[in-house]
């Protein structure tokens, strides 16, 4: 097999993918607010600010600037953490779940498109080659 010869065609066909809408809206995702909103969507409220900083790759500096705009547009709320006052607790608010409800609907619009045009059998091979590719990136992350 020639890697480094499909390494090239992929890496080019990732740039090429980025200029695509709901790429670019995925890439909102990263590190920043969306990401932020949707950890703790997913998490039911229960991260601290050090948590979300871990798992969002950013941070702490960002992570508090991230929380003090979020807060400021009433989309996350911080309290004293339940098992150590001297923490915060961070919870999304009713607001914060719809921007991040609005922003998947928005993408998954967008791929639907992408998905209809490809047809069920390229689809469907698509998400299974990405799927591998997220699980391999994943197990060479938890190598070092």
């Amino acid at each position: 097999m020639k890697a480094r010869k499909y390494s090239e065609a992929y890496m080019q066909n990732m740039i090429a993918l980025c200029i695509h809408p709901s790429q670019k809206k995925i890439g909102h995702f990263g590190g920043g607010e969306l990401l932020i909103l949707a950890f703790l969507s997913y998490y039911n409220n229960s991260l601290s600010p050090k948590e979300l900083s871990r798992i969002t790759g950013t941070s702490t500096a960002h992570v508090a600037k991230a929380l003090r705009n979020l807060e400021a547009k009433g989309e996350i709320r911080r309290r004293p953490d339940a098992t150590d006052a001297r923490k915060k607790a961070v919870s999304v608010t009713e607001a914060g779940m719809e921007r991040v409800e609005n922003a998947r609907l928005e993408i998954l619009n967008d791929l639907d498109r992408v998905m209809e045009a490809l047809g069920e059998e390229d689809a469907a091979q698509l998400v299974r080659l990405s799927g591998r590719i997220a699980r391999l990136s994943v197990e060479r992350m938890k190598k070092g």
